[in-house]
């Protein structure tokens, strides 16, 4: 089973590859019937729950789901690779059921925050979500936006770790989460996201400019 990809952010190389590769490695030993599409698809299936957790007022749940489904994301595209089966369908249904899911996770937790915290106002939330909300979906595009235009992926550029990709920006929701807190979280992510973007893409232009 493979180790993993390059563009893998720091906990998906410490903590979820390990697990997924695991999981995978199961399915392919066992035969069991399933293509990667249709664990796309039950990975999608299985976000939904995580919002209704925190609207029932239960965001530890809701953050222990993140984490698992966060460690399984990475057994559809193993087992694609491992059998040859990846597909442009694949990775499309892949890009976006993992934006939908982020949507919801973040919509879940803003609502936990606005209804169930004490610590910032319901204005003040909904700004908060907003932020969180569009750096998440931010670094998706570029992410898949630069490998299309320069053939290489923005983690692979610079000097600046990938310390926003989707495998982090889940890990600070479900540690939060944790907490009851997961409004911290959103700021986290926030904060990271528009950080990593900024350098990135300097270093990505900066990687553009001709050398001579």
């Amino acid at each position: 089973m493979e180790a993993g990809k390059k563009s893998d952010g720091i906990i998906s190389r410490t903590i979820n590859r390990r697990f997924s590769r695991v999981i995978s490695r199961f399915i392919i030993e066992h035969n069991i019937d399933i293509t990667p599409n249709q664990i796309t698809i039950l990975l999608l299936l299985s976000s939904i729950p995580v919002p209704l957790l925190y609207y029932m007022g239960h965001p530890i749940f809701a953050g222990i789901m993140i984490q698992i489904l966060s460690m399984l994301d990475g057994v559809d595209g193993e087992i694609a690779r491992y059998k040859k089966m990846a597909t442009k369908m694949g990775a499309l249904l892949d890009s976006i059921f993992d934006r939908i899911s982020n949507i919801l996770f973040i919509i879940g937790a803003s609502y936990y925050a606005m209804i169930h915290e004490n610590i910032f106002s319901s204005e003040t939330i909904l700004i908060i979500s907003i932020t969180a909300l569009s750096g998440d979906l931010l670094v998706s595009y570029f992410h898949s936006k630069v490998p299309e235009i320069i053939g290489i992926h923005p983690a692979l550029i610079g000097k600046t770790p990938s310390f926003a990709s989707r495998d982090v920006r889940l890990f600070i929701l479900f540690l939060l989460s944790l907490t009851k807190t997961p409004s911290i979280g959103l700021i986290a992510i926030s904060f990271i996201s528009y950080s990593y973007l900024t350098a990135k893409f300097f270093e990505t232009i900066k990687h553009l400019k001709p050398k001579h």
